[in-house]
């Protein structure tokens, strides 16, 4: 049987980071691995440092498709449609993955039915610029792939990511310009149509530095903040609502009757009256992973038009 496993990168300008991460996949505890980079134009040293560890490890390879600078969601779709794989992980090109992260993720999919789509995902620990702890584990020990709470707020963290072909096969014709990201849709997919694993141990040392700072801050104030930006909060249920409507679009029929209903009020909701509104939060419990994040998403589905005429 081929378990042939494929990592996949997308780089951007990530000279500061990119070697200590390319050092802790190739220090992995399990070995049997490629790693596939797909550059998206870096204008810093970041193609310096890929030649050279390329040149170093023929386990690395460049993919070079001339599209020019696509985004990180392009960008790790077009290694995910191009790359060819029994096994496929997901990797950021600023973080530290632990000796055992593959090797935990692997055993976990190989122990699943290959007829079965499946995702497994772990957990993270929050680190600064300098690999200083932040505090503890990012995510509870449960897992949060409800499919009522994955619609509304996104539970797997890509960089933690792996699935298995059939997986990859189900999804690798669907449009990613319909995706918030392309973790979030193999949530989805996975949560809907196969399964989710959850590995409560973080298996990644997840660098917080400059722009990515503000959407991994779990803190009590930093939630509220986020809350409390209302425009900014009611984009990102829209886009989720968006999101859920294209994916019943193109999976409809993989779908059972309830799911086919869930997905369909929720992607919809907003063109219901008040009362169906909150009819529909209370049958379906529509959530997010946090309490706080709950009660707003609730308050812009109840009150969003209002504030919106408002603001």
């Amino acid at each position: 049987m081929d378990n042939s496993v494929a990592i996949l990168m997308a780089t951007y300008n990530g000279e500061s980071y990119l070697a200590a991460q390319l050092d802790s996949i190739r220090n992995q505890s399990e070995t049997n691995w490629k790693l596939y980079i797909r550059d998206d134009g870096s204008t810093d040293d970041t193609a310096h440092i890929l030649e050279r560890y390329a040149e170093q490890d023929s386990r690395i390879v460049i993919v070079h498709d001339h599209r020019g600078n696509v985004g990180v969601k392009s960008g790790f779709w077009s290694l995910l449609t191009s790359v060819d794989a029994t096994y496929y992980f997901f990797s950021d090109q600023d973080d530290i993955w632990l000796p055992d992260k593959l090797n935990k993720s692997l055993s976990c999919l190989r122990e699943s039915d290959l007829n079965i789509p499946t995702l497994v995902h772990t957990n993270l620990k929050p680190v600064d610029a300098t690999l200083k702890p932040l505090g503890g584990k990012l995510y509870p020990d449960a897992g949060l792939d409800k499919p009522n709470v994955i619609l509304a707020s996104n539970s797997v963290t890509g960089c933690t990511i792996g699935i298995n072909r059939i997986l990859r096969d189900a999804i690798c014709q669907d449009d990613a310009s319909s995706m918030v990201m392309h973790d979030w849709w193999m949530g989805i997919f996975a949560a809907y149509i196969g399964q989710i694993k959850y590995i409560s141990d973080a298996t990644i040392l997840y660098r917080q530095h400059g722009n990515n700072q503000v959407g991994t801050d779990t803190s009590i104030w930093s939630r509220l903040r986020r809350i409390n930006a209302y425009n900014a909060e009611i984009a990102r249920v829209d886009q989720s609502m968006i999101q859920a409507r294209a994916f019943l679009k193109q999976h409809s029929r993989q779908l059972s009757e309830a799911q086919r209903q869930l997905m369909s009020v929720y992607s919809n909701i907003n063109a219901l009256s008040f009362i169906q509104r909150l009819r529909a939060c209370i049958r379906y419990q529509f959530r997010k992973q946090s309490v706080l994040g709950t009660i707003s998403l609730w308050n812009i589905i109840m009150f969003k038009n209002k504030r919106l005429e408002t603001n």
